[in-house]
């Protein structure tokens, strides 16, 4: 099941599975979701555009919903190489043996 979560214009981002998911149908998915077999993948959109970059795997507390969940963040690539350790921001208590691949992709020459 996909998810889309646009990071722009918020200004809280903890909780973003489970805001998304009140948002789309008043909270009954996640229990469900925790409960089935159901695989999501979770499309964060305008990571470039928080204030200040965040773990949000961290944050999220997605360790929850590990098994269950796979996730895609999309940002320009020029802002993330702004930082030398830009994939800290992405992986689970900043391990990034936890990933076997990270991708950058400039969509302009797919």
């Amino acid at each position: 099941m996909p998810v889309y979560i646009n990071l722009s214009g918020i200004k809280n981002t903890q909780n973003l599975f489970s805001t998304a998911l009140t948002a789309f149908n008043g909270g009954s998915y996640a229990n469900g979701i925790k409960k089935s077999n159901l695989s999501v993948v979770l499309l964060i959109d305008s990571y470039d555009e928080m204030r200040q970059p965040v773990n949000l795997w961290n944050q999220n507390n997605f360790e929850e919903w590990e098994g269950t969940i796979k996730i895609i963040v999309a940002s320009r690539g020029d802002y993330l190489v702004t930082y030398t350790n830009y994939t800290t921001f992405f992986v689970p208590d900043e391990d990034e043996n936890a990933f076997s691949d990270f991708v950058i992709s400039d969509i302009d020459q797919l």
